[in-house]
């Protein structure tokens, strides 16, 4: 099905692939918007994985005083 819109995209003088313009966020804001909750997401997991490491290596105390 893609080919057949291409053609008709083509054949309406159009002369890229690429979708037109749309009100709203650039997919580009997007995705920035994307990859900052992803980074903040990884970061959590990593501190919830080293504080779970650092509870079974040192004790629940250590981890505890330092927050």
């Amino acid at each position: 099905m893609q080919v057949f819109e291409w053609f008709h995209h083509f054949k309406d003088g159009h002369t890229s692939v690429e979708g037109e313009e749309r009100s709203g966020h650039t997919s580009s804001s997007r995705n920035v918007e994307v990859k900052v909750e992803v980074h903040n997401f990884v970061r959590s997991e990593i501190l919830q994985l080293m504080m779970g490491r650092l509870d079974k290596r040192f004790g629940h105390d250590i981890c505890q005083q330092s927050i």
